[in-house]
């Protein structure tokens, strides 16, 4: 999905230490929370408000605005892996300047990127659609969303699936511009063809796969879960997704243990990837059914009856919240993770629980410190 993880874990790989004592577990229980009851619902108002102001309300025949949307998002999403080098470099000269502005800076890059992705997302997410016509019925999105995790499984990038409340990022990343590409071309520092051909591999071939996998989930559910009564559908997922995210925080830990014995021999790297796409295809699954059931509860009790104004409340809505607990990264922060990279285990734990190395005091101190009072 389009949230940020970076593919190296932010704690050290040879630290990670299941939470055992009290105030550990207390931690990471207040940040489970956290995530779960204000980041995700605050990622889905602006995802649902700039989804559906785009699908709906681009001029145009309603044919033609996936490809007006797709025209709006992927070369803002392509330039910013693309530029990520020179992004790095001019940050690092307005910060000189002043961090406040800086700050300023970085949040306006991950609005506007996190448009582009959204922008993006609808377009990819309604042109099979409008392209193959026959896929649109519950045989064809499951054909969909089958087909696209055997690809998934294939690129490694099944992690791709992941979003809020398993992942979160917040805005304390000392390289916020930084965008890992699949075949991790981003670390040089030079615009090469190989940097090319992966960002756009990274940035659109892989995220029109990922999108097909949502895409066909998604639309199945609508199928198979009380069709004729979407409200009740909605609560439905939601608690479907809830509980699997309780169930997947739980057992993340003892598959962490067993993955991290699996090093060495080949036939060991194949266990240890089985175990993560299988993990993996739960995860995804809880994923999509939170935001199934907050998407669809929004539109069953935002002013329903109003829906420009229930759009632009939610869009704008979910973005002040994000940025003012400092998640604005949150909302659609493209990079690419590679099932397996990690080869002590480290994959099999969300970024809920490693990205709580990023909220350290050390890190966000600056943040904290660069406004006055």
């Amino acid at each position: 999905m389009a949230d940020y993880h970076d593919s190296e874990p932010l704690v050290d790989q040879g630290e990670v230490e299941i939470p055992r004592t009290r105030s550990s577990i207390i931690h990471r229980v207040g940040h489970f929370i956290f995530v779960s009851a204000v980041v995700t619902p605050s990622v889905l108002l602006f995802w649902r408000g700039s989804f559906s102001l785009l699908e709906q309300y681009l001029p145009g025949e309603e044919s033609a605005r996936p490809w007006l949307a797709l025209a709006i998002g992927s070369p803002v999403v392509l330039l910013a892996g693309l530029l990520q080098h020179h992004m790095t470099r001019l940050g690092r000269w307005i910060r000189g300047k002043s961090y406040f502005l800086y700050r300023l800076f970085v949040g306006a890059y991950f609005y506007v990127v996190a448009f582009a992705v959204v922008a993006q997302w609808v377009a990819l997410w309604d042109l099979p659609v409008y392209l193959i016509p026959q896929m649109d019925n519950a045989k064809g999105q499951g054909i969909r969303a089958v087909l696209a995790f055997v690809i998934m499984v294939f690129l490694r990038t099944v992690g791709q699936g992941r979003a809020c409340p398993v992942d979160a990022s917040f805005d304390c990343d000392p390289e916020p511009f930084r965008i890992p590409l699949r075949f991790r071309t981003d670390r040089a520092e030079r615009c090469s063809g190989k940097f090319v051909l992966d960002v756009v591999f990274s940035l659109f071939v892989i995220d029109l796969i990922t999108v097909q996998n949502w895409a066909g989930t998604w639309s199945l559910l609508d199928y198979a879960v009380l069709p004729d009564d979407p409200c009740l559908s909605s609560w439905v997922s939601l608690v479907v997704g809830y509980t699997l995210h309780l169930l997947v925080t739980a057992i993340q830990f003892p598959l962490y243990t067993a993955s991290k014995r699996l090093r060495g021999e080949r036939l060991d790297v194949y266990k240890r990837l089985a175990i993560e796409d299988t993990f993996g295809l739960v995860v995804n699954f809880a994923v999509n059914n939170v935001w199934r059931g907050l998407w669809g509860l929004y539109d069953c009790y935002i002013l329903p009856d109003q829906p420009w104004e229930s759009f632009w409340l939610t869009h704008g809505v979910g973005a002040a919240v994000c940025f003012l607990v400092c998640a604005g990264s949150s909302m659609g922060r493209p990079a690419v993770t590679v099932d397996g990279e990690a080869g002590d285990g480290t994959g099999l734990l969300l970024n809920v629980f490693t990205g709580m190395a990023g909220l350290h005091e050390k890190q966000c101190q600056p943040l904290i410190g660069a406004y006055p009072g």
